[in-house]
């Protein structure tokens, strides 16, 4: 590749950050190098964040931008905002409670020197309070470049993670009209498959990059009917982006985004089913069931059918049984609805 003025922008968006974002920044700023940028917006911050970036970037001179929102706008605005203020080739996204591991830039280096791909996935470790676990991004061939979408997007949705820190990607792919949906939750879900629908080349790099860091009050710790919702819907606006880009799907890839679909779908009925606001848990389980059909396109028998064949009958008994309890849920809703208007 030929050499630019930046190769790479790392991005980290951050709200609420102070306990943590000052170790996320030195584990970056301690593998930089000529070409690499680092980008931090502080999303409307309450908290001490900003005073504690200013003062990396004040032992940094350079090496860090800085913006920040008046008020918080989300997760999804302040990461569109990152790509649209990022200069290198490619960008990599960071979360500000998580850590780059040491050599993840010089290992990326040589790999967009020999072979330019459109997008790179790294594996990484999952750190909790009390072990540490290796996470794959990608369920296909490593170190070596793939150019078919189907065996792309099949890798993909078999490793299941989609989280955008595990993908650095050409900073041209992030053209209109991609970027992450504002409003919602789980926008990493709705991305992450359609910018690896834009990649005509992909890396994975089995080497763990990133370090990230779970924490009780995450997203996925602390559920509720709206964010149940935000999870169904984005695996539901999959099949579109597939039709827009004209692409024909191989049944591995077709069957792996719809478990994919229905492991989110169950997901969702569990948590609704726990949620003590019984009216917004039927009306959310109803609204889920079509968000679901949508993401499969209606194929529930198709997908039955596919887990006979390989033996997982539970897994299709799973699906039977929250598709009939949302159908049930919905029914209900409808005709409580009706009478109320009678």
């Amino acid at each position: 590749m030929p050499e630019a003025t930046q190769w790479l922008s790392v991005l980290v968006p951050a709200y609420n950050a102070a306990p943590f974002v000052a170790e996320c920044l030195g584990s970056i700023l301690s593998q930089w190098q000529p070409g690499v940028e680092l980008v931090v917006i502080d999303d409307g911050s309450t908290d001490s964040t900003r005073a504690v970036v200013t003062e990396v970037a004040r032992r940094h001179p350079g090496r860090v931008t800085l913006a920040r929102h008046e008020h918080n706008q989300g997760l999804s605005v302040t990461r569109n905002e990152l790509i649209r203020a990022a200069n290198g080739e490619y960008v990599w996204f960071i979360d500000a409670d998580d850590l780059l591991i040491a050599g993840a830039i010089r290992g990326l280096r040589p790999i967009v020197n020999r072979h330019a791909p459109d997008l790179v996935l790294c594996d990484y470790l999952r750190t909790s309070t009390n072990r540490v676990r290796r996470g794959s991004s990608f369920a296909g061939p490593s170190r070596t470049i793939i150019s078919d979408t189907s065996t792309i997007l099949a890798a993909l949705f078999e490793a299941g993670q989609l989280h955008p820190w595990s993908k650095i990607s050409r900073r041209a792919l992030w053209s209109e009209p991609l970027e992450f949906p504002h409003g919602r939750v789980f926008e990493d879900v709705t991305v992450m498959p359609r910018l690896a629908c834009r990649a005509s080349t992909v890396y994975h790099e089995p080497e763990p990059w990133v370090s990230y860091r779970k924490w009780a009050g995450s997203i996925v710790a602390t559920m509720n009917p709206r964010k149940c919702i935000d999870l169904v819907r984005a695996s539901a606006e999959f099949p579109a982006a597939v039709q827009r880009r004209g692409l024909r799907l191989s049944d591995r890839a077709l069957f792996a985004s719809r478990h994919y679909a229905a492991r989110h779908f169950i997901r969702a009925m569990r948590h609704l089913a726990e949620w003590h606001e019984q009216d917004a848990s039927r009306h959310a389980r109803g609204e889920c069931l079509a968000l679901f059909e949508e993401a499969i396109e209606g194929q529930s028998a198709w997908l039955m059918r596919r887990y006979l064949q390989r033996g997982w009958l539970y897994r299709g008994a799973q699906l039977r049984y929250w598709m009939s309890r949302a159908a049930r849920e919905s029914s209900a809703v409808r005709m409580d609805g009706e009478r109320a208007v009678a």
